[in-house]
């Protein structure tokens, strides 16, 4: 029973960086994308207080551009929604 104690002392706590502004989505996708030779294209899903739920790599391409499905997107969406409740 301690070493469960103990064990939960020691977990990390994970913060959820909240979006307020634009320069807080900049920082947060920079430390994603950083300084790539090659587009990619990323989701930062959001809840209701504007905390990052969770972070998706939607498609990756070469050096001119990135295609993106909006089914796609729509889907991953949806399907975090549903996870949520």
């Amino acid at each position: 029973m301690f070493a469960l104690s103990r064990r939960r002392n020691t977990a990390e706590i994970v913060v959820k960086p909240k979006i307020s502004r634009s320069k807080d989505a900049y920082t947060v996708s920079h430390s994603l994308i950083g300084e790539l030779p090659y587009e990619e294209f990323w989701m930062l899903l959001l809840n209701r207080a504007n905390k990052i739920m969770k972070t998706v790599k939607v498609s990756e391409v070469g050096i001119s551009g990135t295609a993106v499905d909006p089914k796609k997107i729509f889907s991953i969406g949806k399907n975090a929604i549903y996870r949520q409740y």
